[in-house]
């Protein structure tokens, strides 16, 4: 285990050291997907998704070739550009199976800086603008000394807390799997989110986001969550999150994502006086909705116009443009895919 550090690549390891024993000519061949072991077994699932993220890693080890160049490299660089382009504001559940695997990975290349507040605590500083009076004394008395040594201090300041809600039902399938790898980069760089996916039951997932292996901590999740792609109780979910988590995760002028496109199995029914108590329990609740990417989207059916009322912003995101917006939002910005309350 000399050749990995983290427990996360062991995993990667012990496969790359089967397949070198097993062909050693496999490398040298970039490691590609494409070509059909027939002496081997069949690969489990979890087996064949290691062997695609060891294909990703070692893929340009392994040829010494130099790769031709295009005739017209101007004109290559601008339909790339393009490409790219169109990649990002391309809708998820319009993607292809090969573009959704390309724009996941995408979602976790998303650069997270969270904005921080200052509490009322205070820290030991040299460069602190404020004269620490008490342990100045304090030390002083200790050391039976005349003199004062002069010490400083300053406010401490910390992440808000995230609250983030997902709705996993069958009109929000694709999109949800996708906000899920968004939920772990944001978990890796935020230290007080806390995250839950609901459809007709809650699941607190926050600790499974931890894992520092995004494909083992989505896996983690998918085998807990047992009505993935069914219907949806909005209010029934939201009604159960305020008796039993609010208290533990609302406070300190937390945040709240609300991950829905507010279609509700129960008509809206508990979400009136759900939504209003969570509103009034976080700071901000921030409805983010995927089908706001239409211009002319109006929040008619019941549940989402519930939700219209008592959120204090709407977002969409749809597109890993829009995600990456969010991202930029989380961190005191505004972004572009935003409507809040004043221009609701």
């Amino acid at each position: 285990m000399a050749f990995v550090k983290r427990r996360s690549e062991h995993e990667l390891f012990n496969q790359a050291f089967a397949i070198f024993w097993r062909d050693p000519g496999y490398l040298k061949r970039m490691m590609s997907l494409m070509i059909q072991l027939t002496s081997a077994p069949p690969m489990p699932e979890q087996q064949k998704n290691l062997a695609r993220r060891l294909s990703d890693a070692l893929g340009d080890l392994g040829s010494n070739e130099p790769k031709p160049q295009p005739d017209e490299l101007e004109i290559d660089a601008v339909e790339t550009f393009s490409n790219q382009q169109q990649d990002r504001t391309k809708d998820f559940a319009q993607m292809t199976a090969d573009e959704l695997r390309q724009a996941l990975a995408e979602v976790q290349r998303i650069k997270f800086v969270t904005e921080t507040k200052p509490t009322r605590r205070f820290s030991a500083s040299s460069s602190g603008s404020i004269v620490d009076l008490r342990r100045m004394l304090r030390e002083a008395g200790s050391k039976g000394s005349d003199h004062l040594l002069l010490k400083r201090r300053k406010r401490r300041h910390r992440q808000p807390p995230l609250v983030v809600l997902c709705d996993i039902s069958g009109s929000m399938e694709q999109y949800a799997r996708v906000f899920l790898h968004f939920l772990h980069g944001l978990s890796s760089h935020h230290d007080r989110v806390s995250c839950f996916l609901f459809a007709t039951r809650l699941y607190d997932i926050s600790r499974k986001l931890k894992s520092k292996d995004p494909d083992v901590a989505i896996a983690s999740v998918g085998n807990d969550v047992t009505d993935w792609s069914g219907g949806t109780r909005i209010g029934q979910c939201l009604t159960e999150f305020n008796q039993r988590w609010a208290r533990r995760v609302l406070g300190q002028n937390a945040n709240v994502l609300l991950f829905t496109d507010g279609l509700d199995r129960d008509a809206g029914e508990g979400m009136e006086l759900a939504a209003r108590r969570l509103a009034a329990s976080c700071k901000r609740l921030i409805w983010i909705n995927p089908l706001g990417r239409y211009d002319k989207y109006q929040p008619i059916a019941s549940g989402a116009r519930i939700l219209d009322t008592y959120a204090s912003e709407t977002r969409s995101c749809h597109n890993i443009e829009s995600l990456s917006d969010l991202a930029v939002a989380l961190n005191g910005g505004t972004g572009q895919h935003t409507r809040s309350r004043s221009a609701a």
